[in-house]
């Protein structure tokens, strides 16, 4: 699904995305790791910046995005990008291989995120550069709390209940950040707040919109489908009801709540 909405999430993240970019000083023959890279737009965004004296490295856990990162690379030529399908938390990267290590909501999700930014500490070199941008909380990002406004009432689950559990929203606390990139040996560490509007969804019907938002989260798209066709109908329908507030100009446009963190490591 995340490839075949690949455009759509695109458009969507990417001036999020950029807010944590622009915490970089990244210079041509810089070596980069890109954390959850996806489908490899950031990556080779980073590639620009580094060119080909430098690398960039982009590591994701899903074998499906990571093709097509590797299809978009072969098609533009770029030779100093290579793709891992790793997962940080479990194979530590080389160490002391990077200048710098990125990452746009790629870092919510593990299950021990100290382990996880130790491994991405130890494979920075002297005075590395981190940069990452992850959400605040639901409550903030009405993407997120519209829906779980109506799944709670209907399905009787709340999605986000553990502050602190993998999810987009793991490190809503600031303090949570914190304690985590300090044990993980970072220093010089700032976690500065970003709140805009963001063409959620631009290009596609409410309706499209509403299978999207659905099938983005598998724990949602499981219960929904136990429920009879009627009910299915009347929760998509609140659902469509309520997106169509934030519905102009052929686009839904969400306000929208994230962390820019950066920080670098030390030795």
């Amino acid at each position: 699904m995340w490839v075949k909405d690949q455009a759509v999430f695109e458009r969507r993240l990417q001036p999020l995305g950029n807010l944590a970019l622009q915490k970089f000083n990244l210079m041509k023959g810089m070596d980069v790791v890109d954390i959850g890279c996806g489908s490899g737009s950031t990556t080779i965004e980073i590639s620009a910046l580094v060119g080909d004296k430098g690398s960039v490295t982009g590591i994701d856990i899903s074998e499906p995005l990571l093709q097509l990162a590797n299809k978009r690379v072969t098609e533009a030529g770029l030779t100093c990008v290579r793709f891992l399908n790793e997962d940080v938390q479990t194979k530590a990267p080389v160490k002391n291989n990077y200048d710098a290590a990125f990452s746009r909501f790629g870092v919510m999700f593990f299950d021990d995120p100290t382990k996880a930014f130790g491994n991405i500490h130890q494979s920075l070199r002297e005075s590395g550069q981190l940069a990452f941008v992850c959400f605040q909380s639901p409550e903030q990002n009405v993407w997120a709390s519209l829906g779980q406004k109506i799944f709670e009432k209907y399905l009787g689950i709340n999605i986000y209940e553990d502050k602190r559990a993998p999810s987009p929203f793991a490190f809503q606390e600031k303090s949570y950040i914190f304690s985590i990139l300090e044990t993980a040996g970072f220093v010089s560490i700032s976690i500065e707040g970003a709140e805009t509007t963001v063409d959620w969804y631009s290009g596609i019907s409410i309706s499209q919109a509403v299978n999207n938002l659905i099938h983005a989260n598998p724990v949602v798209a499981e219960k929904l489908s136990r429920f009879d066709v009627s009910s299915q109908s009347l929760i998509r329908a609140e659902l469509e009801t309520s997106y169509a507030e934030y519905e102009s100009g052929g686009a839904i446009r969400f306000p929208v709540a994230v962390w820019v963190v950066s920080a670098t490591s030390s030795y």
